[in-house]
């Protein structure tokens, strides 16, 4: 007997037409169903995970969100509404010398501090007056090293402090100690 392990899909279902099923209460054995039988019997609870009648069926739903049509008793639809779709919200702000608050019409604001070593954040006044600080001919400062104005950094190199101590540094390079 040769398996086939392909077969033809069908768009539409006839009530006469066979579905080929594994029977497992027989030990797997296939067998072949019509369509209108396997209706049929699902139509009457067999062989589902429970039976019973459903006497009423309704819905609830948190803010935002209507609910109509319910409870169904016999027959219906419920419909599920959002009813705050597409909300506008104006966004203004305000700043200070350490944080920028942001305000927003629908009450959700948000302030956002400065940056710290441990966080990302803006930047305050203090940092930005720092930054304005640094001398545009001294990119590189290093505690024991002398750069000169005209050192021009062609490579970056990473290392531990024992490595770096270990070497004669290039005026090239820069090193980044880890």
């Amino acid at each position: 007997m040769a398996i086939n392990n392909s077969y033809p899909e069908i768009e539409v279902l006839d009530s006469g037409d066979l579905l080929l099923v594994s029977d497992i209460s027989q030990d797997n054995s296939t067998k072949l169903v019509k369509i209108q039988t396997l209706a049929n019997y699902i139509g009457s609870g067999g062989g589902g995970e429970g039976s019973g009648t459903v006497t009423s069926v309704d819905a609830i739903a948190g803010t935002g969100i209507s609910v109509s049509g319910g409870p169904i008793t016999t027959s219906g639809t419920i419909t599920i509404t959002n009813t705050a779709p597409n909300v506008t919200t104006n966004l203004s702000g305000q700043l200070t010398s350490t944080t920028v608050r942001i305000n927003s019409s629908d009450g959700n604001d948000v302030t956002i501090d400065g940056a710290t070593s441990s966080y990302a954040g803006v930047m305050t006044a203090a940092d930005k007056t720092k930054l304005d600080g640094i001398d545009n001919n001294d990119y590189v400062r290093n505690t024991s090293d002398t750069f000169g104005t005209s050192a021009k950094i062609t490579q970056i190199v990473t290392l531990t402090q024992t490595e770096y101590n270990g070497i004669t540094p290039s005026s090239s390079t820069l090193y980044i100690i880890v």
